[in-house]
């Protein structure tokens, strides 16, 4: 069921190893005979410009075999598996890619919110602070009046004591 076969690519020269092993993976296709009449061709003519190339013949009934009608209207059992496994992952999506889609838009759209709210909100903390700061550094202005108000206007500072000499005599008693 699996086969090494050698393909129309013209053979280089070979300096070494290396380049054997490139020349004979370019040289021949691998054939694999899948269940059905089916055949799989891997290629690698092109492997040193990054390809692969991958082939899969279904089985073609000849018109001038003596093949009996019912054999003709029956597919191969890999058509019956791959058409409705193709068609259910076409489908799925077809359906899930959008949804994907528009759960990322609404994801982006929140954040695109988010950060401009909190862009908003940084910025009138900022200018905030910076008020607070400058209010804080100018001292309140005093009221201007005609005559003192409080307890300093009954109190008289001048009592006639020195108060360098009353301090001293104080602390020197207690001594």
């Amino acid at each position: 069921s699996l086969s090494v076969v050698r393909n129309s690519e013209p053979v280089e020269e070979a300096r070494g190893f290396v380049d054997q092993l490139e020349n004979y993976v370019q040289t021949h296709d691998v054939l694999v005979n899948l269940p059905g009449e089916s055949q799989l061709k891997v290629s690698s003519r092109s492997i040193s410009n990054g390809e692969l190339n991958f082939s899969l013949k279904f089985d073609q009934e000849d018109s001038g075999n003596n093949v009996s009608e019912a054999r003709r209207r029956k597919k191969s059992k890999l058509k019956k598996i791959l058409i409705p496994i193709a068609v259910f992952m076409v489908l799925k999506a077809l359906t899930l890619i959008p949804l994907f889609i528009g759960v990322l838009s609404l994801k982006a759209w929140h954040a695109l919110h988010l950060g401009f709210g909190s862009f908003v909100l940084s910025f009138a903390l900022a200018i905030f602070q910076l008020c607070k700061k400058l209010a804080g550094d100018n001292a309140a202005p005093q009221p201007l009046v005609a005559h003192p108000t409080g307890w300093d206007s009954q109190r008289s500072f001048n009592t006639g004591f020195d108060a360098q000499n009353l301090a001293y005599n104080a602390y020197a008693s207690a001594q």
